[in-house]
């Protein structure tokens, strides 16, 4: 089976993690992640990286806001700009870009997405409602799919690099009221599950839902998840190179960042998926979770933007 493309391949990124963690004892995981979408594409993007790196990042984090007198730093906000923003010239928020995304950058973080070509997704809506709605509830919306593969997506990148397995990830999500019970009830469902290939439990931490005014690594998740989507709808599913990010660029450059994505024909390939999962309940998981889906589901590769 063809595995999935990225920008970097999974046993660099998480060798690079391992390098990071070499000379140092056992640390925690944290993954910081958000949403985002538009009618073309859906997102859901994590940071991951060691804690001692989060903690200096919102240090730092903190430290641009009160330089720069800002109460958050939010990417569309910024861009759009609305308030904190509208009364700053396209220069200055410019600035603000470079100053805030060169926090990530400058740190050892990696980056994860997992988009769902939002559009497709919704001209199959009534195959997938079918068998996503259960009596826990209904995991039909495209969040719960890119919820579990970019977890997944993360889980098995340490499991091939040979990150030791006594170390989880603490999941850390932006406050989602639409979203936030299902996922947790999914993300059980994940811990809890003894088959359709989950294999990787044990990197299964602790989650949570906070608030990114007060979490300020979430605001770099925000920056992460709204320019990866930003490139999925641009250049992936637009095909507009004439769209390229500057500000996406820098991120780039780190060649730490990785997306992934559920095209049309991976969209086709997960309604079979789904059907078997109705049709042999006894040797698939229970809802709401679905099979293992990083290798069954043949996802896009990424291009770089055109020059």
């Amino acid at each position: 089976m063809r595995q999935a493309g990225s920008h970097l391949a999974s046993s660099r990124v998480g060798g690079s993690l391992v390098e990071a963690q070499k000379g140092r004892s056992a640390m925690m995981l944290v993954c910081y992640s958000d949403e985002s979408w538009d009618n073309r594409a859906f997102v859901v993007s994590g940071l991951l990286g060691y804690l001692p790196e989060w903690v200096e990042l919102e240090r730092l984090w903190r430290t641009m806001l009160d330089k720069q007198h800002l109460p958050e730093f939010h990417a569309a906000k910024c861009e759009i700009p609305r308030e904190p923003f509208e009364r700053y010239e396209r220069e200055v928020r410019d600035l603000f870009q470079r100053e805030f995304y060169g926090l990530i950058c400058n740190l050892q973080l990696w980056g994860f997405c997992t988009a769902v070509w939002h559009a497709d997704y919704k001209e199959r809506w009534s195959e997938f409602e079918e068998h996503r709605r259960h009596a826990v509830g209904d995991f039909t919306h495209p969040y719960f799919l890119a919820f579990q593969h970019n977890i997944e997506l993360m889980c098995l990148n340490l499991d091939r690099a040979g990150v030791p397995r006594n170390e989880p990830i603490a999941f850390v999500f932006d406050q989602q009221q639409e979203f936030e019970g299902r996922a947790k009830l999914l993300y059980e469902s994940l811990r809890r599950s003894k088959g359709g290939g989950i294999t990787y439990r044990n990197r299964l931490g602790r989650i949570s839902f906070e608030s990114r005014l007060c979490v300020p690594q979430l605001q770099a998740a925000d920056v992460w998840a709204y320019e990866s989507r930003k490139y999925v709808t641009d250049m992936l599913i637009d095909n507009r190179p004439d769209r390229a990010r500057w500000q996406y660029g820098l991120l780039e450059e780190t060649k730490r960042m990785n997306i992934k994505g559920f095209p049309p024909e991976s969209l086709d390939r997960l309604a079979v998926v789904v059907r078997e999962l109705a049709s042999a309940p006894r040797t698939l998981p229970p809802p709401p979770l679905l099979p293992r889906l990083s290798e069954p589901i043949c996802l896009s590769r990424a291009k770089k933007p055109s020059s």
